[in-house]
């Protein structure tokens, strides 16, 4: 069964502002709502992620090791959306291009280059 990808979020968010509260906070959420979220993730990848006390909570080593794959996971992410940033924004496409061999270096590149600028 597939992790919920909110719940990963969630993790990190709790990583990002040391805690659940105030990751809560900062989202405008429940801190119960986190921690629901967070125990069902744990549940689901079968070790603790936190250490819990009373000065709120800690990573695991496995959650250190875990928040590692998850924001290798989200760089991939990122690169997703500024690949499909560059799609929408320049076009994708193949452009063939048939020239006399006497234009290819004198010619061509500018033809190319002018292209690109668009």
């Amino acid at each position: 069964m597939p992790l919920n990808p909110r719940h990963v979020d969630l993790f990190r968010e709790v990583v990002r502002h040391n805690g659940i509260t105030k990751a809560a906070l900062s989202l405008r959420v429940g801190q119960p709502f986190i921690s629901r979220a967070i125990a069902r993730l744990e549940r689901e990848i079968g070790f603790a992620l936190f250490e819990r006390g009373r000065g709120g909570v800690t990573l695991t080593p496995e959650g250190e090791i875990f928040l590692r794959e998850v924001e290798r996971n989200q760089a991939g992410l990122e690169y997703l959306a500024r690949a499909a940033r560059g799609i929408r924004e320049r076009g994708s496409g193949t452009l063939r291009i048939a020239c006399l061999p006497a234009f290819t270096y004198s010619l061509m590149p500018q033809i190319v280059s002018s292209f690109l600028r668009v």
